[in-house]
């Protein structure tokens, strides 16, 4: 049941804006980390995944300006710089050894599956307060990462194997 946003309490209001915003500087952080991986990944995968990451940074692009637009279309301020923009919740991918691909690859993919979940709190949140529009911004966007985090675990060689390391990663 949508509650209507004029009825809603203007802490929870409050959170969901939080939220919002703080989903803008994750996006931000993980297309930066895709560029890293896209930019500096070696090894016999580079291609492969150079073409991926290029496809994924393109659509996340396009993707972090529809947030930030929106924001400011429900009357919010985006981060007005660029340490605010960048502080993320998301840990900063190992980048040491731009050999290790699988290890790189699978990094980047949790982080992926770190933004999609955090996209799905801010669709259950927002559909509580009734804001069907913010909803479905980020169950689009959710719906996004999880696809990206799925096209890379698929290029990793033991993708059984490491779906438990990508589950202890989230712990």
């Amino acid at each position: 049941m949508n509650i209507p946003i004029h009825n809603v309490n203007p802490k929870d209001k409050e959170y969901v804006d939080q939220i919002i915003v703080q989903s803008l500087r994750d996006s931000i952080f993980v297309l930066a980390q895709t560029r890293l991986v896209h930019w500096g990944l070696n090894g016999s995968k580079f291609y492969q995944i150079h073409l991926l990451t290029e496809e994924i940074q393109n659509e996340m692009h396009k993707g972090v300006d529809e947030i930030a637009e929106h924001i400011r279309s429900i009357n919010l301020m985006t981060p007005l710089a660029v340490d605010n923009l960048m502080s993320s919740r998301i840990n900063q991918i190992d980048m040491s050894d731009p050999y290790d691909e699988e290890k790189l690859v699978l990094e980047l993919s949790v982080v992926h599956d770190m933004l999609a979940g955090y996209f799905e709190e801010l669709a259950k949140y927002s559909g509580m307060l009734g804001d069907e529009l913010t909803q479905g911004l980020a169950v689009d966007r959710a719906r996004k990462h999880k696809k990206y985090q799925w096209h890379l675990r698929s290029s990793l060689t033991y993708t059984i194997s490491n779906e438990k390391n990508v589950k202890e990663s989230k712990s």
